[in-house]
């Protein structure tokens, strides 16, 4: 198995790594974070492009919860107890 090694601090990969593998956030990750987040946010294009993701996701999920309503309500709620949230009924 090929060994992942720790990214640069202080780069978006860094933030990333700290993030997937749940590790307390260093001072440059952090911002270099929240600069990649301010260019991304000067950018029209790519601001609508996440919009139009964020809308199709929201369809999507929508038609599998029409679709196998029970199911979706069983994963719900699992994803709401690891946040923990209260059970839907």
């Amino acid at each position: 198995m090929r060994k992942i090694e720790q990214p640069e601090h202080g780069t978006y990969a860094g933030w990333n790594w700290h993030m997937k593998r749940s590790v307390p956030l260093c001072q440059p990750c952090r911002d270099a974070n929240a600069n990649y987040k301010r260019e991304y946010r000067k950018d029209p294009v790519k601001r609508q492009k996440q919009r139009d993701h964020v809308v199709a996701e929201g369809r999507a999920q929508r038609r599998l919860a029409r679709l196998y309503p029970g199911r979706y309500r069983t994963l719900l709620n699992e994803e709401r107890a690891k946040l923990g949230l209260r059970a839907l009924p």
